[in-house]
């Protein structure tokens, strides 16, 4: 199961993701953690739809990385609680059911899970 990294207090957290289709890309124990949707206009409706819901989330598309990198950014700080980590899995889950069955599911980066 992937896991999101903060440090607190100078230890680190796991929160688990609680839904499969959110799987992160590699970032071990580092407060990026990019979750890879390889489509351009997927991240950037993703992007939009998390800010609505009160989640800033930065999207990396194309010409910046090939498309089938494409991805979303978090920046995620020791000031997180684990319930808005929880919270932005779910928005993400909702979200990418919203989008369509045409958006593939997240997939880990080189590297594997964090």
């Amino acid at each position: 199961m992937p896991f999101f990294y903060t440090q607190q207090d100078g230890t680190s957290i796991r929160t688990p993701a609680l839904a499969e289709p959110v799987a992160p890309g590699a970032s071990k124990d580092s407060p990026v953690v990019p979750v890879i949707l390889g489509n351009s206009i997927h991240c950037l409706q993703m992007s939009k739809a998390m800010f609505t819901r009160g989640v800033n989330v930065q999207p990396i598309v194309h010409p910046a990385v090939e498309e089938n990198a494409a991805r979303l950014r978090f920046f995620i700080s020791a000031t997180h609680t684990e319930e808005q980590i929880r919270y932005t899995i779910q928005a993400m889950v909702e979200e990418l059911e919203r989008i369509g069955s045409d958006c593939p599911a997240p997939v880990a980066a080189a590297g594997g899970q964090l």
